[in-house]
């Protein structure tokens, strides 16, 4: 999460935020996928607290919880 941060600091980096929550997001549904859903929580939970203002990342995150029975 720190990397994640730090990189969209940068100001070299400020047009490719939604890239990142895409790659995370994508990374979390592998886990998901795979029926690992403790660390696609933590993942999608992440991408929450990266991106709050987006709709997709509460959606994964929510979907994670579902599957994961709480």
């Amino acid at each position: 999460m720190n990397a994640v941060q730090k990189y969209r600091a940068d100001p070299l980096h400020r047009y490719y935020g939604t890239e990142i929550e895409s790659k995370i997001n994508d990374y979390g549904y592998d886990m998901l996928n795979t029926n690992k859903f403790q660390e696609a929580k933590k993942i999608f939970f992440m991408n929450v607290q990266l991106f709050p203002e987006s709709a997709n990342a509460y959606d994964s995150y929510a979907e994670a919880c579902w599957k994961a029975g709480d």
